[in-house]
């Protein structure tokens, strides 16, 4: 090796669990220089002796200590508890571990993850060479991690590398002491925890006294713990230390992302192009006409709402508000009303108070009584001869929908009222006789998407969440017998006047 890379101190430190990945790892491994020490954390004492025997076969002449860990934690914590004390011993570290992704699909995804993170960190003897020269020659360089993976079903989580670990990455970020700025609107530089990095890029992340408590016993979380968001906060705790972070690439794995993200690329544009009004003659193009396009914008999943949000909540309440205002159902009811004046006859009213009475019904059972009252309004107003109000006058009539943006919505609730059936016997039959089911107790809280409203999902609950999916917005309605019954007879008394006027009209 040169002067150049003798002058630095350099330890390699892996955390390895898989025993079919052992002898792949061990030979990944074998690429550092031979005045690089090793040290290997795995769980066991079976794995420690096979670990062992490989080390001999690969990795001769190395300096190689192979130690025990505790499984809670897995590889953040055998960086932060176990390797601590001796990683600062080092100018240039490299920690890395062998991971299967076992949540994925197919194994063979989480295969390719593992694949991707060791073949550019250690690829070649070549590929180390390089890395270290760029640690001895950039002086501000900090952290050198693998891309982004993004094939398979990480095609999807590429959009947003968050997750659901944006809030806690920036709760950690604080504990830290960190004095950056996290923006949630762009990724993280690193997912994965493997990565070669300056130590002194890190101290305050060494500094922090991690203890195995602060992690996950097992089975270990998916997503969103504590080792998911140390995994996306290296990048910020090297920027706050003044250095900046690099991405690797190997030359295998260069010219598989650059083709790979080619023929992704190419396939999306193509079915873009498709669309009309859509214009992809430049980037420039293609992502103003996309904001502006007409077609549904997908809502987010409920798993991946955090805080990120509150910078947009003004423009989403805003949103959600105008999508959902009672003017509108104001509006509607006197736009039937003054129509049905046309018709000579009275098919018209017989057609419009079952439809109406069948909503009424409906925005009952849904406890959305204010509702109720604004089509009762447009009624009555219509039976004292206003047919048209302006606009003004109606926003000070019925203001806004008291609306909020929801943030705490618990995903599996959530998915468990998506999924409800109808309800049992008794209580159908309890349905047909009574106001909406009310003689059974309510015994349960219900969350009803806004463009899905199914009646049935009004039952039995002491309050309901509307949610809408495009604006992450929405809000609570109560249950209240007591206004329920006011305002069904209050129906009554208005249907009977809208039928009163028709029969004094002298139609048949």
């Amino acid at each position: 090796m040169g002067d150049a890379v003798k002058k630095i101190k350099i330890g390699l430190f892996a955390y390895l669990f898989f025993e079919d990945l052992f002898e792949e790892s061990i030979k990944y491994i074998g690429n550092v220089p031979l005045d690089c020490d090793i040290f290997i954390a795995t769980n066991d004492d079976v794995k420690s002796s096979k670990i062992k025997q490989l080390a001999g076969k690969y990795l001769d002449g190395h300096n190689v200590e192979i130690m025990l860990h505790s499984e809670k934690g897995r590889d953040v914590a055998a960086l932060l508890v176990l390797f601590k004390r001796y990683c600062l011993l080092y100018d240039v570290i490299c920690f890395i571990h062998d991971k299967k992704s076992s949540q994925m699909k197919y194994e063979s995804v989480g295969r390719d993850f593992n694949n991707h993170i060791w073949n550019s960190l250690l690829g070649s003897s070549e590929q180390v060479q390089g890395v270290l020269n760029a640690f001895q020659e950039e002086t501000h360089l900090g952290l050198l991690v693998p891309s982004m993976v993004t094939h398979g079903e990480y095609f999807h989580t590429a959009i947003d590398f968050w997750t659901i670990c944006y809030d806690g990455t920036v709760e950690l970020a604080k504990k830290l002491g960190l004095n950056v700025k996290i923006n949630g609107d762009k990724n993280p530089l690193s997912v994965g925890t493997a990565f070669w990095a300056r130590t002194v890029a890190l101290n305050k992340l060494f500094e922090f006294e991690f203890t195995y408590d602060m992690f996950p016993d097992e089975p270990f979380p998916i997503d969103g713990s504590i080792s998911h968001c140390i995994e996306r906060i290296f990048s910020y705790v090297a920027l706050d230390a003044g250095y900046y972070t690099g991405i690797v690439y190997s030359k295998d794995i260069a010219g598989n992302l650059l083709l790979n993200q080619s023929y992704a690329l190419n396939q999306i544009l193509r079915r873009l192009d498709k669309i009309e009004g859509i214009n992809t003659a430049t980037l420039k193009t293609t992502l103003e006409t996309l904001d502006r396009a007409e077609f549904r914008k997908k809502g987010l999943d409920p798993v991946f709402i955090d805080s990120r949000l509150l910078d947009k909540e003004v423009q989403l309440l805003s949103e959600f508000k105008e999508k959902y205002s009672y003017i509108h159902t104001y509006n509607w009811v006197l736009d039937q009303l003054s129509e049905g004046d046309k018709v000579p006859d009275n098919n018209f009213l017989k057609t419009f108070k079952y439809k109406l009475s069948k909503k009424i019904k409906t925005e009952i059972a849904l406890y959305r009584y204010q509702l109720v009252d604004i089509i009762l309004d447009g009624i009555e107003d219509y039976l004292n001869g206003i047919t048209e109000i302006r606009q003004t006058e109606l926003n000070s009539k019925y203001k806004e929908i008291n609306a909020s943006l929801m943030l705490n919505i618990d995903r599996d609730w959530y998915y468990q009222c998506l999924q409800m059936d109808d309800c049992d016997f008794l209580h159908m039959l309890v349905r047909k006789i009574t106001l909406n089911g009310y003689l059974l107790k309510a015994n349960r809280k219900s969350i009803v998407g806004m463009d899905n409203l199914r009646d049935v999902q009004g039952y039995r609950a002491t309050d309901i969440t509307f949610w809408d999916m495009q604006t992450c917005c929405g809000f609570v309605c109560k249950r209240d017998i007591k206004r329920a019954w006011k305002v069904y007879w209050r129906t009554k008394r208005v249907f009977l006047s809208l039928t009163w006027k028709y029969k004094h009209r002298g139609y048949t």
